[in-house]
């Protein structure tokens, strides 16, 4: 018992230093603009609620033009936003 109790803390311990991923800057920046790349065109597929996935922010200004639509219903939000308000980011997938 006392053996099995010392092995399994020996193989904790030994697991604990092993080497952690790291992300690269590089890589925390390219999976952003990939991100929000995906997020623009999404919404100018009219894929409204995946875009909304992706969304991370405030929906006041959305909510400002739009007061006939409840505050939660984002993908309507986001529609209106592109076809009606004439959001130009809705109008094209290429950002940067």
């Amino acid at each position: 018992m006392k053996i099995s109790v010392l092995l399994l803390s020996m193989v904790i311990f030994v697991a604990s230093c092993a080497p952690k991923a790291t992300i690269t800057p590089q890589v925390a920046t390219d999976e952003a603009q990939n991100s929000l790349m995906n997020f623009f065109s999404l919404l100018n597929t009219k894929k409204y609620a995946e875009a909304d996935s992706l969304y991370g922010g405030s929906y006041d200004q959305l909510q400002v033009f739009n007061p006939d639509v409840d505050a939660n219903d984002h993908a309507t939000l986001w529609q209106r936003a592109c076809e009606m308000s004439g959001y130009s980011a809705c109008k094209r997938a290429q950002c940067c």
